[in-house]
């Protein structure tokens, strides 16, 4: 076909597909039988028909920007692949590994936090006669953060929701909210800041569908209202963060990497802090507390003050990296030295 642009003479209709578009990826939901729906959300069954309706739904929104699309010679014309996230090999393995440095720099905390969990573990599994030799505690250290990981993911216990949490509901809603939005919405005029800012609105709202199954399953309004209501919040800022670099890099996969590993992540879990009389989450005290010789556990305070300070050098890190860490990539990346003709 060759390089492409995409007519959109005014921004009110960007807007307007991009927020159609949000809702065919939404509605494909609500396309599943009746009595599948009624399944609880993680029941394997209504799992995998859903793995179908957003598949169909990612699908027909490329096929909508693909009949969009028009031949051009205008030097701000590039080809359909280009124009949404995948422009090939170069430059792919740069584009991911930045683009996971960051993220990583924002969840030091958490990975702070996990790696000293994983050490407790990995006392508690060879310190047994206190003189396993080093060979064997590496190991063990191994298999510590590997069971670690695997326990987080849920792959062992609920191998179909992890399969929705860390593959098809994050690549879907790359190849929508990023993939299929941005170029519009560059087409249509809008600014980078505006994209960044305010198209995460439509994909945190693209998530407000989950007030009407709390209502199902018994909530009252307000209960089932306001954890959306926060998951609204963290889901508007965590899509201006990977539109942002999704701008920068030009590279669906590295956005797409980004969603799996903040998915995976989660929320920072901040009850490492909870004072010792607190057992709202024993497991966290008892994997941070290093044990003196006595039996007492006096390393909590200052294994919390050590998860705090990453909180704050990751945050840090992450505006100062930002930028030096995705210069290569932006300065190849369409999306980011694009300029609409006036």
């Amino acid at each position: 076909m060759g390089p492409v642009t995409f007519p959109l003479a005014q921004q009110w209709q960007g807007w307007a597909l991009c927020f159609l578009l949000s809702c065919t990826y939404v509605g494909s939901l609500y396309m599943v039988p009746a009595r599948i729906r009624a399944l609880r959300r993680d029941n394997p069954t209504q799992i995998l028909a859903r793995f179908g309706s957003v598949s169909a739904a990612a699908a027909v929104c490329v096929m909508v920007l693909k009949l969009l699309a028009k031949p051009s010679q205008s030097p701000d014309a590039a080809d359909f692949h280009v124009w949404i996230g995948l422009p090939g090999g170069e430059g792919l393995v740069c584009a991911v590994a930045c683009s996971l440095t960051l993220i990583c720099c924002l969840f030091l905390g958490p990975l702070m936090c996990m790696a000293l969990m994983s050490f407790k573990r990995r006392t508690q599994d060879v310190d047994v006669f206190g003189n396993a030799r080093p060979a064997e505690r590496r190991r063990s250290l191994l298999r510590a953060a590997a069971a670690d990981l695997l326990t987080r993911s849920g792959a062992t216990v609920q191998p179909y929701a992890t399969l929705r949490n860390l593959l098809v509901g994050p690549v879907t809603e790359e190849v929508v909210f990023r993939g299929c939005f941005l170029p519009i919405l560059l087409s249509a005029g809008a600014s980078r800041g505006a994209i960044t800012c305010a198209s995460p609105l439509l994909f945190g709202l693209a998530h407000a569908h989950h007030i009407r199954e709390g209502l199902r399953n018994g909530r009252g309004f307000l209960a089932a209202a306001v954890p959306v209501l926060v998951q609204l919040s963290y889901t508007s800022v965590f899509g201006a963060l990977v539109a942002l670099i999704h701008l920068r890099t030009g590279h669906l996969c590295a956005t797409a990497a980004c969603h799996i590993l903040c998915n995976f992540m989660g929320l920072p879990d901040l009850s490492f802090n909870v004072p010792p009389g607190d057992y709202a989450r024993p497991t966290y005290h008892l994997l941070l507390a290093i044990n003196d010789s006595d039996g007492r556990c006096n390393g909590r305070r200052s294994n919390a003050q050590v998860i705090w300070a990453s909180y704050g050098v990751g945050v840090i890190l992450f505006f100062r990296l930002f930028y030096p860490l995705t210069e290569t990539s932006a300065a190849a990346s369409h999306l980011w030295q694009y300029q609409h003709p006036t």
